[in-house]
């Protein structure tokens, strides 16, 4: 599987060209995310199945179509839901002591990312995905509010309680975009509405 984020005009038609070329090229797309919506313009992100094929390929066929532009492709995994913060968030309340665990392994997926950690405010990590580097290079300060990194990797990085951190890992593709970190967001205030003490201190493992 494959995300694929394209700019292309914010038009009737527009999206339906792009998913045509995709057909012949014998992509079969499993979801669209509308990013934005500015000024004539769109910016969507497409998972779609593509097998054995050269990536190259594919960008050049969408640069082919007038008006879009190619963002970025990279490995993610498609979800059932079309929102799939809400069975993540309906986990965490059924399951408060396991929900700080439960948002850091799935926001990988929700976020077309590759790994979750959790870090206290020393840098040293308490808990990570299986997916999670061993020692990932995490920035050394503690974010005042959601961010997106750029400068070295591509992590969105949210403040949690007792000096904790949440970051979110994207190996390739491009950087978070604020309606990702949004969704984020969302995940983290279900956390924060949970019963005092009902979400636990991780513990160093991964």
């Amino acid at each position: 599987m494959l995300r694929l984020r394209i700019e292309l005009p914010d038009q009737p038609g527009s999206l339906g060209r792009v998913t045509w070329t995709l057909g012949v090229l014998g992509a079969d797309v499993a979801q669209i995310f509308v990013l934005e919506r500015n000024g004539g313009r769109a910016l969507d992100d497409i998972t779609l199945e593509w097998r054995g094929q050269p990536r190259e390929r594919l960008l050049s066929a969408l640069r082919s179509i007038p008006g879009v532009q190619p963002v970025g492709v990279w490995a993610a995994r498609a979800t059932p839901e079309a929102m799939p913060e809400a069975g993540v968030m309906a986990a965490m309340v059924t399951d408060p002591n396991r929900a700080l665990a439960t948002l850091m392994n799935a926001a990988p997926l929700v976020l077309a990312a590759t790994w979750a950690c959790v870090s206290d405010d020393t840098g040293t990590v308490r808990m990570s995905s299986p997916e999670a580097p061993a020692r990932p290079r995490l920035p050394d300060a503690v974010p005042a509010r959601i961010v997106a990194v750029t400068d070295g990797a591509r992590l969105a990085r949210a403040p949690l309680p007792d000096g904790l951190v949440l970051t979110v890992g994207r190996e390739d593709g491009p950087s978070f975009h604020r309606s990702e970190l949004g969704r984020l967001r969302y995940m983290l205030d279900v956390l924060a509405s949970l019963p005092v003490g009902a979400v636990r201190e991780p513990t160093t493992t991964r």
